[in-house]
């Protein structure tokens, strides 16, 4: 936890927050935005939830790999440590006067302790529902893993921060992804081919470096990033 993090910042949300949602960009005769009017797109809200839509298309039996392979609980395992949680939340709660807090130093503790520690044990009852459901479609961390340093250095560290968005583009896992029914290739497929898609909404910008790196290691998958106003 960062200072400044209030202790529930940590659990998962009960909501999705609803994203901004933008315009597309249309082409000649209606086509879908390209990658970079996704991008010219998201230049007016950086730090918001920004729908997409993903859809590649390639061999029917390296998709199908891929398609394994993407799949997973949907969540980025940070690794919480009690002991730095109390600390940062003993800090925060010790900021106000006495008279405004309404608890003594040692009442400071006591609470920060018990609110890490409810943290904690959330975050991990969290983690464990989601690895065994392996609902997610679309798991940028199966992908693309976070290195162990990393999680153990914790959620919103600069260090987590500047890697996420040197190698995803965004700063969260992807929220609210579903497997679309029938993705469009826009082009007409060979016979040993097949195209995928999915919707996702990306906090902080758009996962271009995350498309451009699955590219690269899963040719010769074709992939398409789009803005999408809404799904």
């Amino acid at each position: 936890m960062t200072s400044g993090d209030l202790p529930w910042d940590h659990l998962p949300p009960r909501q999705d927050r609803a994203p901004r949602q933008s315009t597309p960009r249309h082409g000649k005769r209606g086509r879908p935005p390209k990658d970079h009017g996704a991008a010219e797109a998201l230049a007016s809200d950086p730090d918001g939830w920004v729908g997409h839509h993903l859809t590649v298309y390639g061999p029917v039996d390296v998709l199908s790999a891929f398609r394994t392979a993407a799949r997973g609980p949907g969540v980025i395992p940070w690794i919480l440590d009690p002991a730095r949680q109390e600390e940062d939340l003993f800090l925060l709660l010790g900021r106000r006067p006495t008279l405004q807090r309404g608890l003594s130093v040692q009442g400071c503790h006591l609470l920060a302790r018990q609110l890490a520690d409810s943290v904690v044990r959330a975050r991990a009852a969290d983690l464990a529902r989601a690895a065994e459901a392996w609902a997610c479609p679309l798991d940028l961390h199966r992908l693309l893993p976070v290195p162990p340093d990393l999680l153990e250095s914790g959620e919103g560290t600069p260090d987590a921060v500047a890697w996420l968005k040197a190698h995803w583009g965004t700063v969260a896992a992807l929220r609210r992804v579903v497997e679309r029914r029938r993705p469009n290739a826009g082009r007409q497929l060979q016979a040993d081919h097949a195209v995928a898609g999915w919707s996702f909404f990306s906090l902080g910008g758009s996962p271009h470096q995350a498309v451009g790196a699955l590219r690269d290691r899963w040719f010769p998958l074709v992939f398409r990033l789009d803005v999408a106003p809404s799904f």
